[in-house]
């Protein structure tokens, strides 16, 4: 082979190693998993919301007995689920909590 063949050789094998790199960057991307947030899921029971988030393949993070609930992470459709089921489940985003500057305690 002449030094302008091997090149070109060169160069193609390089613009198709960078397009098959970046369309598998672009498909790993697209079939990431969504991220799960957390939540509290309250119901009847600390037991009846720990069985509401696993039914919808939530994961419980911690039993909270004294307001019958539980601290869960779940994805969007998830949650979607259990707000659909609104008399017998509340769900709130688990937040952190603060204080006003003004506050007198």
């Amino acid at each position: 082979m002449d030094r302008k063949s091997v090149l070109t050789f060169i160069a193609i094998y390089c613009l198709v190693a960078g397009i098959g790199f970046l369309s598998s960057k672009n498909s790993a991307k697209a079939t990431a998993a969504p991220v799960d947030a957390a939540y509290i899921v309250q119901a009847e029971s600390a037991s009846a919301a720990a069985h509401a988030v696993r039914s919808v393949g939530g994961h419980v993070r911690q039993h909270l007995v004294a307001i019958a609930a539980v601290r869960a992470t779940l994805a969007d459709d998830e949650v979607a689920v259990l707000r659909a089921n609104g008399e017998r489940f509340t769900v709130f985003e688990n937040r952190g909590v603060s204080g006003s500057e003004n506050s007198s305690f």
